[in-house]
C-alpha cells in the first residue's frame, strides 16, 4: 500500500520505497549506498554553491530518518546556522581559525543557509530530470537545442525519441558540469521492487524526482565485469600513479589525468584546483 508523505518546508528528502521495506526497515547494504550516495551528491551541490564549502575536505550536516518508506531528511537551517556550539558549526569556527580566514568565517554567518541548500536541491532536481529526459549523462555528447526566448535563456530540448523539455541554458550548464556517476550510489540502491526518490519543499511546494528501474541504468549503468578498464587498481585502494595533467575544468573543480591511455577524472580532497597551478 503506498505511503501519503509529507514535508515540513525548507526540507529536502531522498526517500526508498519498496516491497521489501517493512515499517521503515531496510537492510545494511542499502543503507549504505543510501548514505553514502547522500552524502556524495549533497556534499557536491552544496560546495558548488559557496566557494568556502569547496575549501573545505568531508562536509558535515545533520540528517534524520524516519519510517514508513526508508527516508533521509535534510532540515535547510540547521547546517551552518544551527545553535551554537552544533558539530558543523563549531567545525567552521576552527576552519576559519586554522586557516586565519577571518573573511570566510564572516561569509559563513551571513550567508542564508536555507538559501544554500535550497539552490544545491534546486540543480540536483534539474541534473535528474534533464538526465532521465535525454536517458544519459554525458558532458560531451551534443544537444539538440533551440533557443526560444534569448531574455530568459529558455531553450526547448529534444531527445533520441523526440520528446521536447522546456529548460534554460544555465540548467544545461548545471547537467553539462554534473560528474557522470556522481549519482552512482543512489541509483544502485534501485531494484525491480524498489525505488529512490529526490525532492525538497521551499515555499509550500514539492519537487521530487523518481529513479525507477527503467532510469536506474541512466544513473548507474552495469559494467562488464569481464572487462575492467585499470584491473590493477581496486576501489578504496592507496596507490601512487605516474602519469600527466591532461585537463583542468576549474567549473567542476577536477583534473584529468592520463594514465595508461586512459583519462582519470580527479577531484582535490581539501581545495579547489587553483590551489595547485604550481603542479599543473
Amino acid at each position: 500500500m503506498s505511503r501519503e508523505h509529507t514535508y515540513d518546508d525548507n526540507t529536502a528528502f531522498i526517500r526508498v520505497d519498496g516491497e521489501d521495506i517493512v515499517a521503515g526497515a531496510i537492510d545494511i547494504k542499502t543503507a549504505h549506498l543510501m548514505l553514502d550516495g547522500t552524502q556524495e551528491v549533497v556534499s557536491y551541490f552544496l560546495k558548488k554553491e559557496d566557494s568556502n564549502l569547496a575549501k573545505k575536505g568531508e562536509l558535515n550536516y545533520p540528517i534524520k530518518t524516519r519510517e514508513g518508506s526508508w527516508e533521509i531528511l535534510i532540515p535547510f537551517g540547521t547546517f551552518m546556522l544551527g545553535a551554537a556550539g552544533s558539530a558543523f558549526t563549531t567545525g567552521i569556527n576552527a576552519y576559519a581559525k586554522k586557516t586565519g580566514d577571518k573573511i570566510a568565517e564572516k561569509q559563513f554567518a551571513e550567508k542564508e543557509t536555507r538559501e544554500i541548500f535550497e539552490s544545491a536541491f534546486k540543480k540536483l532536481d534539474i541534473v535528474v530530470k534533464i538526465s532521465q529526459h535525454l536517458g544519459i549523462v554525458d558532458r560531451k555528447t551534443p544537444l539538440n537545442m533551440k533557443l526560444v526566448d534569448y531574455k530568459k535563456k529558455t531553450i526547448l530540448l529534444t531527445n533520441n525519441q523526440g520528446n521536447v523539455l522546456s529548460t534554460t541554458i544555465d540548467e544545461i550548464e548545471v547537467y553539462r558540469s554534473c560528474p557522470e556517476r556522481l549519482l552512482h550510489s543512489l541509483a544502485s540502491a534501485v531494484t525491480d521492487y524498489r525505488t529512490v526518490s529526490i525532492g525538497y519543499k521551499g515555499s509550500g511546494e514539492v519537487r521530487e524526482q523518481v529513479i525507477d528501474i527503467d532510469s536506474k541504468e541512466i544513473f548507474a549503468p552495469e559494467e562488464d565485469p569481464q572487462e575492467p578498464v585499470l584491473p590493477e587498481l581496486h576501489d578504496g585502494e592507496y596507490v601512487t600513479l605516474r602519469g600527466y595533467v591532461s585537463r583542468g575544468n576549474q567549473i567542476t573543480n577536477t583534473i584529468g589525468f592520463k594514465y595508461k591511455d586512459h583519462v582519470i577524472t580527479c577531484e582535490p580532497n581539501d581545495k579547489l584546483i587553483t590551489g595547485y597551478l604550481n603542479a599543473h
